[in-house]
């Protein structure tokens, strides 16, 4: 898992503000100097407390696989240490693998996704939204431990039925993309920064200048779709349409 991951421009099924706190988090992480102890990377881990703890990534309890999805959720898993504190965030792989382990294994006979999540990247959320649906060999379910949010919704809804506390947060069915214009920063630094490409759209976003109305016409269409996406999804699998 690389922390370029994240900064990589794309579209986020995440609460908002659970997307800022985050990139602070990672940029703090990331600054020159914030810290004396360089930032740990570490692959994540199920952490429960309480039952047999498996190496696929969930843990046994009374035959039930349960699958702890908690934090962000990236393509690839991992756990970030500084500032004597650690932040994990969970990967598409990892949620793969547990799910499909536990399929496999027979002391299982069913499988408790279990969400603590504000969401995370949209890319991959479609197919393993499409993975967890097509499960069959035991049954899946849902559980809001919290928040169940965006992305971790939109997996959520595979299941069929989503379970919850009443003090839950559960649905922010949207796609974010943001867009950082650096460009008064780098002329107060005397840098000037000239894009040369090939396509109309290859520079689409490029932070070193303001957004232009054609690009975040380009942009929001490509945000759009993948909305609608996300509201297709839910809909073919939960009771409700998608408007």
């Amino acid at each position: 898992m690389l922390l370029s991951e994240f900064f990589t421009p794309g579209a986020w099924a995440i609460v908002p503000g659970s997307l800022d706190a985050f990139f602070q988090i990672l940029i703090n992480a990331a600054t020159p100097g914030a810290d004396q102890t360089p930032p740990s990377l570490q692959t994540a881990s199920p952490s429960s407390a309480s039952g047999d703890v498996r190496p696929a990534g969930y843990f046994l309890r009374d035959g039930v696989a349960v699958i702890d999805v908690r934090g962000v959720i990236s393509r690839r898993g991992g756990r970030i240490s500084f500032f004597g504190m650690t932040f994990e965030w969970q990967g598409q792989d990892t949620i793969r693998e547990a799910i499909t382990d536990a399929m496999r294994d027979a002391d299982v006979g069913a499988v408790l996704l279990s969400f603590d999540s504000p969401g995370g990247v949209a890319a991959g959320v479609k197919e393993l939204a499409d993975f967890i649906a097509a499960q069959t060999a035991k049954p899946v379910y849902a559980y809001a431990d919290g928040l169940c949010a965006s992305a971790a919704y939109w997996l959520a809804a595979a299941t069929g039925r989503i379970y919850a506390p009443r003090g839950a947060e559960v649905g922010s069915i949207g796609v974010i993309a943001v867009h950082i214009d650096r460009s008064a920063a780098n002329a107060a630094r005397g840098i000037r920064v000239t894009y040369i490409t090939g396509g109309a759209r290859k520079a689409a976003g490029e932070p070193d200048a303001p957004l232009s109305a054609s690009d975040q016409s380009y942009l929001q269409d490509i945000v759009t779709k993948l909305h609608d996406l996300f509201k297709d999804g839910v809909a073919a699998r939960m009771p409700v349409d998608a408007a």
